[in-house]
């Protein structure tokens, strides 16, 4: 089971990919150094303060990116506009992008 820093870092990556950023876009919205945010994807963890801010610049709510990934075989988030075979759900992402 991932810890919650594991799990934020995915879930920071799976959201900026899904909105096609680079890690310099995602540094220009919220502010945060790319070292710190290369860290953050890799689930070294961030203040709390960063957490909040990287959510905001994502613009999802910073608990979406807290919860554990459920699916092995899609990260709980499949490609926009396909379900998992495995899990059938839709990635929550896409909707927002």
């Amino acid at each position: 089971m991932a810890d919650a820093a594991e799990t934020f870092g995915h879930r920071v990556h799976q959201r900026r990919a899904a909105l096609g950023w680079p890690l310099r876009t995602l540094r220009e919205k919220c502010g945060v150094a790319i070292s710190q945010l290369n860290r953050v994807e890799h689930g070294k963890g961030t203040s709390l303060m960063a957490a909040v801010t990287i959510a905001d610049a994502l613009g999802c709510p910073l608990a979406l990116l807290l919860v554990p990934v459920e699916c092995e075989c899609c990260g709980d988030c499949p490609p926009p506009g396909m379900a998992c075979m495995e899990c059938d759900r839709d990635c929550p992402w896409w909707g927002n992008v």
